[in-house]
This record gives C-alpha cells, structure tokens and sequence, in this order.
C-alpha cells in the first residue's frame, strides 16, 4: 500500500489522518470523495478515498474515512476489457454536480471466489459513479428485468 509523506507543518492543515486497514494514513483534504447519500447498506459513510496496493494497480479500494473496517475492492470494467455504458437520470445527473460526461469514472466492486488469481466477480449490476472533478459519488442500482450476464477474466 502506498502511504504518502507526513506533510510540513505549511500542509498540515489540508490533510487528515485516517486509521485504515492499511494502518494509519494521511489524506490530503482535497482527495476526499463524498457520497451524500452513503452507498446501499452503508447509508450513514459519507466521506471515502481511493487507497491501491502498489503490487496491483489495476485494485483500488474505497476506503471509509469515518470507518476503518469499511473498504471495497473496486475495478475499471475496462480491467475486464468492458465496453461499460450506463444513462443517468437528470437527479443522477444534478446528484453527482455534472457539466461534462468527461469528468465520469465509473468503477464496479469485485470480489475473489477463489484461491487462483482470475477467480473474481464483479458486481456489473451496482456500479459506483464519480465526479472527477467534484470528487462527488454515488452508486447506481440497475433493475435488471430477466436474464443474467456472467464474464469471467482469464
């Protein structure tokens, strides 16, 4: 896991110390992404940031700044060579404060199912929407009406 410098004395105010998983973390302020509506089941977090293991880079983890036992591994669908296309409601839109369809990032959670490498799913069906340039969030329930869809990495 990377862990940034302790800043000068000049920085300190703009960063804040967070207890992780990772151990102990400075995250400079400006960094923070926040979900106003917290994630499903994780209503009452607001305040995130994105930590990755300097071994993978393709994993981040969005990591709780009001809880260090709350992080999800998240992953670019293009990781799983993923052509990922989603519509927003106007709400959505107004939601994540978007002028430009540029500033999106969309990343879904993943998880391993296994002990091998290539033995992971990803959660297509709930993506997580940011605003790159707001650093606002949210997370995207798609009503699937039937059918299913599986894509395995190799």
């Amino acid at each position: 896991m990377s862990i940034q410098s302790q800043p000068t004395s000049f920085e300190s105010d703009r960063f804040i110390e967070v207890d992780t998983r990772f151990g102990s973390q400075m995250v400079d302020q400006s960094r923070v992404l926040s979900f106003p509506q917290g994630l499903p089941g994780l209503e009452d977090l607001h305040a995130f940031a994105l930590f990755h293991d300097e071994n993978n880079s393709n994993v981040f983890y969005l990591q709780s700044l009001e809880d260090a036992d709350i992080r999800l591994p998240v992953i670019s669908p293009e990781n799983f060579q993923v052509d990922y296309h989603l519509t927003l409601t106007d709400e959505e839109i107004s939601h994540l404060e978007l002028a430009d369809p540029q500033e999106l990032a969309i990343m879904v959670t993943v998880a391993r199912t296994g002990d091998a490498a290539s033995d992971v799913k990803a959660n297509f069906n709930a993506p997580i929407i940011l605003n790159t340039r707001s650093r606002v969030g949210l997370q995207k329930i798609l009503r699937q009406t039937s059918g299913s869809v599986v894509l395995q990495a190799h």
